[in-house]
């Protein structure tokens, strides 16, 4: 019954980050007054089709893709004329490049929209407590012990101990007021961290402040007003764009191995053990997945929309669009490139697993 529940809700998950990829296409389609003649979801075995206002609606069995088809978009196609109004081809640069990018925006929203979610509803986190302090390290110097608990830091409020750590990290070697709560009584003192090497997500070295302790363990429900989750959520959404943009342009210059690529057999791994230790880690996984998605779709490559926007540059450039046959060899060409950056990424995961 795990297993079943676990299938729905990853199947749920992909569905989710696609519907809102290719929504975000539909309603600045929408919006500019183009005819959208297919809103598709998945392939394979069609599960269900409709139309509605001249949209033809499709769900289709497996869930790992979709597509809006717009008038006009085919460079080769015929529209009739009493339809050039709506036809994607005719609209200016500035619209289509707006519904282009529509998609990627779309999904960086639902996961603001889900993280949003999370830290109103409330999030299990460390509170501020010191488990251990290492000798000779900088906390001891400052006279923390265990059991304190970090109030304030530099001026700033502790509420989390990951707030107390940010500051830290940020300020090596500068010193830093601190306030703690020690029993009944509030100890004021200062706090210089020392200077170290880190690394981040992407192991890339940085220099950082090192306070030597460690939290005592102590797991604090964290919850915050909608306004407050809303900029929580959004700046959580940008530091994810930021990591996820950087990863791939680590990837083009060869400084990350193409063997870190996951595909979808990592992902479901990766979200059913998230799903297993809790919803809340399940839901940053789908965020963090959206984000991930709308990031590798504005990638200058051809499929993708990032290479459509190439497209549409270099239309502005020439002042007029390149050769209908030009643009569909240039597509070909990158759909076959996908596929087999396809099936390298379910091989690499197949690798993985087996190991």
């Amino acid at each position: 019954m795990e297993i079943l529940y676990q299938a729905l809700a990853i199947t749920g998950m992909f569905s989710l980050i696609i519907v809102s990829h290719e929504v975000g296409h539909f309603v600045a389609a929408r919006v500019a007054g183009v005819k959208v003649k297919k809103f598709s979801l998945g392939f394979g075995p069609v599960l269900f089709r409709t139309n509605v206002r001249g949209t033809e609606f499709v769900i289709s069995l497996i869930q790992l893709g979709g597509y809006v088809e717009l008038l006009g978009e085919d460079p080769e196609e015929d529209v009739p004329q009493q339809e050039v109004a709506q036809s994607f081809r005719h609209q200016p640069v500035r619209n289509r490049a707006l519904i282009v990018l529509a998609g990627a925006f779309f999904n960086i929203v639902l996961a603001i929209f889900l993280l949003t979610a999370v830290y109103w509803s409330g999030i299990s986190v460390l509170a501020p407590e010191i488990g251990t302090v290492s000798k000779g390290s900088p906390a001891e110097e400052a006279g923390m012990l265990s059991g304190d608990r970090i109030v304030e830091i530099n001026g700033t409020h502790v509420r989390i101990y990951e707030d107390a750590i940010r500051v830290i990290q940020e300020n090596p070697g500068v010193s830093l007021p601190l306030k703690l709560q020690r029993a009944d009584n509030v100890i004021l003192t200062t706090v210089i961290p020392e200077k170290r090497i880190g690394y981040d997500a992407l192991n890339r070295p940085s220099e950082a402040g090192f306070l030597g302790v460690s939290p005592k363990g102590t797991k604090t429900v964290y919850r915050q007003s909608v306004i407050g989750s809303l900029k929580t959520a959004t700046s959580k959404s940008w530091e994810m764009t930021s990591l996820v943009f950087s990863a791939f342009v680590m990837l083009l210059k060869g400084q990350l191995p193409l063997a870190d690529l996951a595909g979808p057999i990592m992902i479901v791994k990766t979200a059913s053990q998230q799903m297993s230790i809790g919803i809340e880690n399940f839901v940053f996984t789908i965020a963090f997945l959206s984000v991930n998605i709308g990031v590798f779709n504005l990638i200058p490559f051809p499929a993708l929309d990032g290479g459509f926007m190439i497209f549409l540059l270099l239309e502005l450039l020439r002042g007029k669009p390149l050769k209908p046959k030009t643009m569909l060899l240039i597509q070909r060409l990158g759909v076959s490139s996908l596929v087999m950056l396809v099936v390298f990424v379910f091989y690499n995961d197949l690798m993985k697993l087996l190991k």
